[in-house]
């Protein structure tokens, strides 16, 4: 049961992101950042007026859609303070280390 727990929260961000990057390419990252920080604020209280267990896991699915769009706004928002040169730097540094067992994550443990 715990794995469907954290399995709501990835299926939901997963499903999510397109739609939130159509919503962040209409409206801009401020207004994107300011929907889902929002909603993020009110999440925690969800959690405390949940009492049965689907009703939480429903309530994970939606943390997963809301963190899903802040953290894209955020990462768009820190790719556009920076020049073309640096972005794509970064870019590249979050795909090598991101996923769990990245390139650059194995070649750090390795030293």
């Amino acid at each position: 049961m715990s794995y469907f727990w954290l399995a709501a929260a990835i299926i939901g961000q997963f499903m999510t992101l397109p739609a939130w990057g159509r919503f962040s390419d209409r409206f801009g990252n401020k207004a994107l950042l300011s929907f889902t920080g929002l909603l993020v604020a009110f999440l925690p209280m969800l959690y405390l007026c949940g009492t049965t267990w689907p009703f939480l896991v429903i309530v994970n699915f939606f943390g997963g859609v809301v963190w899903a769009g802040l953290g894209l706004g955020l990462n768009n928002y820190v790719l556009l303070l920076h020049s073309r040169r640096i972005a794509q730097r970064q870019l590249s540094f979050q795909v090598l280390s991101t996923p769990s067992d990245g390139p650059l994550e194995r070649s750090l443990e390795a030293a």
